[in-house]
């Protein structure tokens, strides 16, 4: 996953910094929110039942769920520690904080659609 910034997030970032909050360091626990449908990144210890029986990941209505949180984490070797701040272009790891899974994102036929999954 790559972490691109869009103006309007610069500026939202820039306002929260100012409040002490906005920075996103390695580490952090982030919800990723779609911004036309709300729906947030939603994932549970539930397998496909078939294909590659690995853990779903979905989009979820606009509810807060302790399902939808992430850990930021860095890809393997770098020398990025926890608590360093991320850049915008940088490639990152996401985590599901819940079930400790990763996600992922590859080509894989399920039942449903192509989507990202996590294992």
């Amino acid at each position: 996953m790559v972490i691109n910034y869009s103006a309007s997030e610069v500026y939202k970032l820039k306002e929260n910094r100012e409040r002490g909050n906005g920075v996103i360091t390695y580490g952090s626990v982030i919800k990723l929110m779609h911004e036309r449908t709300k729906f947030r990144l939603h994932s549970h210890d539930v397998p496909y039942g078939s294909g590659s029986g690995q853990q779903s990941v979905t989009g979820f209505p606009n509810v807060d769920d302790s399902n939808n949180y992430w850990i930021v984490r860095p890809v393997p070797d770098t020398n990025a520690q926890q608590g360093d701040t991320i850049k915008g272009g940088t490639i990152i790891r996401l985590q599901h904080m819940r079930t400790r899974k990763w996600l992922h994102s590859h080509l894989l036929n399920v039942s449903l659609t192509m989507m990202p999954i996590g294992f």
